[in-house]
């Protein structure tokens, strides 16, 4: 019984290290990594608790109808300013 206790525990220290390492290195990447909130993260002793430091942090999902948008944009701004002053008009 305690074997499997102690290996549950290292299973759960070894998953909890990973991803308070990802943690930090996604938002180091973000350049938001401050003192206050390296502190949280240090101060974390669960998997909640790092994953509720790490919510405003995280990259937002798109959609494909926020991607067609923005295609949609994209691919109009060489138009933009355009229309009546080239030689098709």
């Amino acid at each position: 019984m305690q074997i499997g206790q102690i290996q549950d525990e290292a299973k759960f220290l070894k998953q909890f290290t990973e991803r308070k390492l990802f943690i930090e290195k996604a938002i180091s990447e973000q350049d938001k990594m401050t003192v206050a909130v390296q502190a949280k993260i240090d101060s974390a002793t669960t998997m909640a608790e790092l994953e509720d430091i790490y919510l405003p942090f995280k990259p937002k999902r798109k959609t494909r109808g926020q991607t067609a948008r923005k295609m949609a944009r994209t691919a109009c701004k060489p138009l933009t300013g355009t229309a009546g002053n080239g030689p098709y008009f």
